[in-house]
């Protein structure tokens, strides 16, 4: 028989050390029967004077049945001392039991407690159950509440010991510190979003195209600049910056589609041509068509953190902001129908999030 563990002869051979006490029990019961029992002394045996049998008489064997049978049936032991002397109840012993929804049943023999394997029929045991404690039931357990100075006797799962912004069963269950305000849940877990979006645009216009030795220049307007020197008109070639605008040209697409407008039977052409510009605090790029404005430029969302404090901020793709000590980048906004969504990247943890709003 293979087993786990040290194992001396003793252990290994208990059952059957046993079954030989019972046997030793059955002839001592027959020795009492057979030959110390006499009718000569019957004043050593409380002054019986009634007939004895002797050998040759029928006797009840009950009793020695019964000794026997309780000396070698199967026994699960408890757990034993540690101080315990005796050889045959050297560790603690259970059943064979199979773990739940095992093809095999376990055998139920005795094995030592901490046998992953049943060392008569082979299968696999049951999983040893660690047995947690939460005396005040608030949901947090002892040996947290001790490890972080908390009281396993007060139900303070709502409380905010450190002042942080987070209560105790938050810090918990982000296995953080309830008692260190530099230890908290990821501030990203607890960002929200507020509607409306707010759809933005560049008022600057793309007008014509014209070629200057061989080489295409665009000439673009911005509204609201008529009194400045050009009247708010700019001229660039790719590459250039156009005026103060904070926009430089990248490339030139030339497009167009033909249409049929109402009361006439041929097709149009219509020209469509796009001046892609790249905005340059950010390098996000735009394409202007010609003779159209505003273009749409960023979707912008509010988002909201309120944790101790309350902080909003007013991002679009691209744009970063600060949670207390805590840096974010915004990576996604968009808004599709009355959903709106913004996904943002913790820059200390690297942990991402997707967090969406529908509007009203």
């Amino acid at each position: 028989m293979s087993a786990r563990g040290d194992g001396d002869f003793l252990k290994e051979q208990w059952h059957k050390l046993v079954a030989f006490a019972g046997f030793a029990a059955v002839a001592a019961v027959v020795v009492v029967k057979f030959v110390l029992v006499s009718g000569e002394e019957d004043e050593f045996f409380g002054g019986y004077s009634g007939a004895v049998k002797t050998a040759g008489e029928e006797f009840d064997l009950a009793p020695a049945k019964e000794i026997f049978g309780r000396a070698v049936e199967s026994a699960a032991l408890a757990e034993v001392p540690a101080d315990a002397k005796s050889f045959l109840a050297s560790e603690m012993r259970v059943s064979c039991s199979t773990p739940e929804g095992s093809d095999k049943p376990g055998c139920g023999k005795p094995i030592p407690f901490t046998d992953k394997k049943c060392r008569f029929c082979g299968e696999m045991q049951e999983k040893e159950i660690k047995v947690v404690l939460d005396t005040d039931g608030d949901g947090l357990l002892d040996d947290y509440e001790k490890q972080h100075g908390l009281d396993p006797l007060v139900a303070d799962a709502d409380a905010d010991k450190d002042g942080d912004g987070f209560t105790n069963t938050e810090e918990f269950t982000a296995k953080t510190s309830p008692s260190d305000s530099s230890s908290h849940p990821d501030y990203i877990d607890f960002l929200s979003l507020e509607a409306p979006f707010e759809q933005e645009y560049t008022l600057l216009k793309f007008i014509k195209k014209e070629k200057i030795n061989g080489k295409l220049r665009f000439q673009f307007k911005m509204p609201g600049k008529e009194a400045e020197l050009g009247h708010g008109n700019y001229r660039a070639f790719e590459g250039e910056q156009i005026g103060d605008t904070g926009f430089v040209v990248r490339s030139f697409v030339a497009k167009s589609k033909k249409v049929v407008r109402p009361g006439m039977e041929m097709a149009i052409t219509v020209t469509l041509d796009e001046v892609i510009v790249e905005r340059a605090r950010d390098g996000k790029r735009i394409a202007l068509v010609i003779d159209k404005s505003p273009t749409p430029t960023d979707v912008r969302a509010k988002v909201v953190f309120n944790r101790g404090k309350t902080l909003e901020f007013k991002v679009a793709e691209g744009e970063t902001f600060k949670v207390l000590d805590t840096e974010f980048k915004t990576l996604e906004v968009k808004k599709d129908g009355k959903r709106g969504v913004v996904k943002v990247k913790n820059l200390r943890t690297l942990r991402e999030r997707v967090i969406d709003v529908l509007e009203p």
